[in-house]
């Protein structure tokens, strides 16, 4: 890992390396054309970034996509800071709204540090969700990851009962009780301190 990131270093301008950063933390295949819009107001120079990175073989495109290379991508990973993840956000709010986008938007949110948006879209994309889907997983780690950022405990309660209902979905039942018991375990004991969360 140390060798490749040194590589890219010698190999890339720092404009490349710092827009090859941006690119690695989005999942999948990247939308020319929306990436463009998002990162051209950070890259001024955005298009002849994205040939360097080409001819470098950082990534390949075809006429709709750009993908990084997955190596590179894990490599750059370890450099991910919440201005990447801000323009990720960008990002995902500008390509359409499937529940794995939705799934990335909310995953992007906590990373970048806005939590009360992610909280709402984390338990209304989860309650979207019937059965198993490809983006739960995704989902699940973004509501681990929110429940460190969340300081209210009736929040946090909603968060692990979402959380509940995602182990539930993928048949992970173990993970499912833990979550319901710690939310079942926080409102005995609200309700025993304040009689209206018996109601």
């Amino acid at each position: 890992r140390k060798n490749i990131s040194k590589l890219l270093e010698l190999s890339l301008s720092d404009l490349a390396l710092e827009l090859a950063k941006h690119l690695a933390v989005i999942n999948g295949r990247i939308v020319k054309d929306v990436a463009k819009e998002v990162y051209s107001k950070k890259f001024q120079n955005y298009s002849e970034l994205i040939d360097e990175l080409a001819d470098a073989g950082i990534i390949s495109e075809d006429d709709f996509s750009i993908a990084i290379s997955p190596i590179v991508k894990d490599v750059l990973e370890d450099f991910e800071s919440e201005e990447h993840h801000k323009l990720a956000v960008e990002y995902y709010e500008k390509i359409t709204k499937s529940l794995e986008n939705l799934a990335e938007l909310t995953y992007h949110c906590v990373k970048a540090g806005y939590t009360d948006k992610a909280i709402e879209l984390f338990i209304d994309t989860a309650n979207q969700i019937y059965g198993r889907h490809p983006c739960v997983s995704r989902l699940i780690e973004a509501g681990e990851k929110l429940l460190k950022f969340v300081e209210d405990d009736d929040t946090k309660c909603r968060i692990l009962g979402t959380l509940g209902n995602l182990h539930l979905a993928t048949k992970k039942y173990d993970e499912a009780e833990a979550c319901y018991k710690a939310v079942l375990n926080y409102y005995l004991k609200k309700s025993k301190d304040d009689e209206s969360y018996a109601k």
